[in-house]
């Protein structure tokens, strides 16, 4: 009784897997390109490699639209 049990449920989650991958292949989902990102920033330092308010010597300022 457990063994066929077993093979029953084997048999249904492959199915299961069988008819996702196929609906997979025969209606794909459209891709679509992401809106663009523009960004600009500025990184600044002095003549040793750091500032006053600094990330690893450097102060960094980017913004992006």
């Amino acid at each position: 009784m457990t063994d066929k049990t077993t093979k029953l449920l084997l048999l249904a989650i492959a199915l299961g897997l069988l008819a996702n991958m196929l609906v997979a292949i025969f209606r794909p989902v459209p891709v679509k390109a992401a809106s663009t990102l523009t960004c600009k920033g500025e990184i600044k330092a002095n003549a040793w490699g750091g500032t006053t308010a600094s990330i690893g010597g450097y102060e960094v300022d980017v913004k992006c639209d």
